[in-house]
């Protein structure tokens, strides 16, 4: 009887999911399908004059680490399909932007321009410099991904450019200068705006300073940097600065770097602020990262020298201040962008008024916004009800819509790209994204190092999660997302290593500045204390059942051509160990994971989502709330 009523009470719960998931369905797709929905106004406060009686201001629009991605992230849940992302809709904003100011505004981008985005890897980064091209950027620095392509590929890109890359901090010893793309190279620029004043014309002159990532020679993958060095950041801009205030006399010094700036993010314990606004120095926002090399710049050089800054690196949303200096940057492949609104006083000589200074942002870069967060990122089915419908919006009065002067882009690259939208497989057993890495889990991680198990025949699968550069969506997986995710083109490997050699490894691998390295067939106990984390343990792990590693038994490893030729910390795994049995004929990491996915049709991921049976188990053992991290407010 009592099992009679239990199985009765499992049926009736059954049949009530099944029914309230579709009432969900039904509802998401009654909304889906209501077509007069009016465009709304995502600008809702009080914007900057383009006529400010007081105020002459320049606006700078700003993009970093778009990663090549000119084509928009595309969702399809049940009856569901939008969208994230599209230069499109950023060249939108940017031509409102550049109307009301009266074509009296810059645009600058931060860097991190080309790896990453499918479309980039097939027209070898063409598409993206079109891009800038056509929407009219006024300069760039460079990422520190720039450095993955060899110098001649960079040349091509510079020659193709009708903007300046700026950077002043690289040095070539060979020819003892500064400059090594040629004239494309500039160290600073500058911009001058005439404006009418009580019927007298003006001048105001920006000057900018480039500034690229300091990288060490295993962190540059791409050939012909042999005789670069990377000069510090505090001796180049402050007499940068000088020069530009002193002899050029320019109304104000803006820094364009990509040196990373963090906020509410990477250990912070607090969310990114997504709120679009109209920011200003006083309101309160989340903390950013005291240790960033920005904020050690801007405590370090005199007060004074710089008025702005823009970077890039950290994919991390920034409207911030440091001092009086507002920052922006933002997050990854082309999703958002803020404009820093630089305020000059009429009647005082055009001097720059820092406590007038603006941030408007973050702008969301979609065909359509959620009606309930004016923003278009990836939300759960399950809670997709409260912010829905997707409407039409409008930025400043304007609809955001493709921009017709990046048809000639669309002409010319439609036709290759489209190739690449078929779906390969059908991803079930969750309604959450896969992310690479979150709050600990590794799902992503976990599902390609498995397949390189199952593809290979390898006991043991190891992969850094800094090599996977996107996330996947449940439902319907298109072919380019394995091409994003995947987009470095390195060769996946497979040789023998013994089981003391595993161990020590892994403890080398899990103990450097690029942890965490995930891998299939192995599970690994980390220990978090306040002065880093440490691997404790790592056993062999099938699923079901944990072993040790034998020191003197041979195991079958398979990893990136990258690593294999020392990239990351595997460079001081050389150092002890020789490959043995080295083979690297099975093809591309991101080819090998894309016919092994079309053969399966579908895959069900609950088994690699198992947080009670995690493949990396960490042990806290700090009494700091915040991990890693010192905050600035």
């Amino acid at each position: 009887m009592f099992v009679n009523l239990f199985l009765i009470n499992i049926i009736l719960i059954n049949a009530y999911k099944f029914q309230f998931e579709h009432l969900i369905t039904d509802y998401i797709k009654s909304f889906y399908n209501n077509k007069s929905d009016e465009p709304i106004e995502i600008a809702n406060y009080d914007r900057i004059n383009s006529d400010d009686p007081d105020y002459i201001y320049i606006p700078i629009f700003g993009t970093s680490d778009i990663h090549g991605h000119f084509y928009p992230d595309k969702f399809k849940l049940e009856q569901l399909n939008y969208s994230q992302g599209g230069l499109d809709y950023m060249t939108k904003y940017i031509n409102i932007i550049r109307e009301e100011f009266d074509n009296k505004m810059l645009y600058l981008d931060g860097g991190d321009l080309f790896q990453g985005g499918l479309e980039s890897t097939i027209t070898n980064g063409s598409i993206i410099v079109d891009y800038f091209n056509y929407a009219k950027l006024k300069g760039l620095t460079l990422g520190n991904h720039e450095f993955d392509y060899d110098k001649q590929y960079m040349d091509e890109k510079a020659d193709q450019a009708n903007f300046p890359f700026i950077v002043s901090n690289l040095y070539d010893k060979a020819n003892k200068s500064r400059k090594i793309y040629g004239d494309k190279q500039v160290i600073t620029e500058i911009y001058s705006f005439k404006y009418n004043v009580n019927n007298e014309e003006v001048e105001i002159k920006i000057g900018v300073i480039g500034l690229t990532m300091i990288l060490t020679k295993n962190q540059i993958t791409g050939g012909g940097f042999d005789n670069i060095e990377f000069k510090d950041y505090k001796s180049i801009v402050e007499a940068e600065a000088k020069e530009l205030k002193n002899s050029k006399k320019v109304n104000a010094v803006v820094l364009l770097s990509h040196i990373g700036f963090w906020c509410g993010y990477s250990g912070t314990g607090q969310d990114v602020n997504f709120t679009l606004n109209m920011y200003k120095k006083d309101d309160k926002q989340e903390p950013c990262a005291q240790d960033s090399n920005i904020t050690k710049l801007l405590n370090d050089i005199e007060d004074g020298l710089l008025d702005a800054v823009v970077t890039g690196h950290s994919h991390c949303e920034v409207h911030h201040w440091i001092k009086d200096i507002p920052i922006i940057s933002t997050v990854n492949n082309g999703a958002y962008a803020n404009i820093l609104y630089l305020a000059f006083d009429k009647k005082n000589k055009l001097k720059l008024v820092p406590s007038a200074n603006r941030i408007e942002g973050p702008l969301p870069i979609c065909e359509k916004v959620f009606n309930g967060t004016h923003r278009c990122d990836f939300i759960e089915n399950s809670k997709l009800a409260p912010f829905l419908p997707i409407v039409n919006y409008k930025f400043h009065g304007v609809m955001i819509e493709k921009d017709e002067s990046m048809n000639i882009i669309h002409e010319k690259y439609d036709e290759l790209y489209n190739e690449y939208q078929e779906t390969i497989c059908k991803i079930i057993g969750t309604n959450e994204e896969l992310k690479r890495y979150d709050n600990g889990s590794f799902y992503l991680g976990n599902i390609i190092t498995d397949i390189y198990n199952k593809y290979t025949g390898s006991q043991i699968s190891i992969i850094s999660y800094k090599g996977i550069r996107s996330n996947w969506s449940p439902g319907d997986l298109p072919k380019y997302k394995i091409y994003d995710i995947l987009p470095f083109g390195n060769d996946l490997c497979t040789f023998l290593m013994k089981g003391e050699h595993v161990k020590k490894a892994f403890k080398i691998l899990q103990s450097g500045p690029r942890r965490f390295y995930v891998a299939s067939g192995v599970k690994q106990l980390v220990i978090r204390t306040d002065d880093g984390d440490y691997l404790s343990s790592v056993k062999l792990f099938d699923g079901y059942e944990e072993k040790d590693l034998e020191d003197e038994e041979e195991y079958l490893i398979s990893a990136n051509s990258f690593l294999i030729n020392g990239g990351d910390e595997f460079q001081k795994i050389l150092r002890f160990y020789k490959p043995k049995n080295l083979r690297c004929d099975y093809g591309k990491e991101a080819d090998v994971v894309f016919k092994f996915l079309k053969e399966q049709k579908t895959i069900d991921v609950r088994k690699y989502m198992d947080d009670k049976n995690p493949v990396i188990r960490f042990i806290n053992k700090t009494n700091k709330r915040v991990i890693h991290t010192k905050l600035y407010k």
